[in-house]
C-alpha cells in the first residue's frame, strides 16, 4: 500500500519519534499535523520523508523555527506554519529549499534575518503575514509575488 497523503491533524500530538514515518519515507508527499499540541518542528521524525512535499504545522505550540527544522526537506513545496506563536526564526530555517508557499501569521520576530537572506529561497509566494500585530520595524521585506 503507497500512502500519499497522511492527516493527523486536531490530535493532541506533543511529539512525534525518529520513526514514526517508517516505511513512508519516499511515498508521503502531503501531511497535515495541524492543531496539535507541538512546542517545536518535529524534524528528527519529519527527516525521514524524501517526497514531501506539502506540511502544515498550522495552530501549534511553535514558537522558534530553528536552520534545522526544514533544511532537509528539500522537495519542500507548501508550508504553513501560520497560528503559532512564533518569536524567533533562525536565518538559515528555509535554506536550500524549493519552497513556493509559506502560510505564516508571525506577530513578533526577534531576529528577522531571514528576511534579508534571499538565497534562502528560489521561489517564494507569501501567502498572508500577520504584520499588523508585530512590534518590529521591518526595514525591507522583499516579495517575488503575493496571491
Amino acid at each position: 500500500m503507497k500512502i500519499e497523503r497522511l492527516l493527523l491533524g486536531n490530535n493532541s500530538i506533543q511529539e512525534l519519534n525518529f520513526l514514526s514515518f517508517w516505511g513512508l519515507e519516499y511515498s508521503l508527499e502531503t501531511l497535515d499535523l495541524s492543531y496539535n499540541n507541538f512546542r517545536r518542528v518535529p524534524f528528527e521524525a519529519l527527516r525521514l520523508l524524501r517526497n514531501l512535499r506539502s506540511l502544515s504545522l498550522t495552530g501549534n505550540r511553535i514558537s522558534k523555527l530553528e536552520h534545522y527544522d526544514f533544511g532537509f526537506m528539500r522537495k519542500l513545496e507548501v508550508l504553513a506554519v501560520d497560528h503559532n506563536p512564533i518569536v524567533s526564526i533562525d536565518r538559515y530555517a528555509f535554506e536550500s529549499m524549493l519552497l513556493s508557499t509559506l502560510f505564516t501569521s508571525v506577530t513578533f520576530i526577534s531576529s528577522p534575518s531571514f528576511i534579508h537572506s534571499p538565497q534562502s529561497f528560489t521561489v517564494i509566494t507569501l501567502i498572508l503575514i500577520d504584520l499588523i500585530h508585530s512590534s518590529h520595524s521591518f526595514t525591507r521585506i522583499h516579495l517575488v509575488h503575493v496571491n
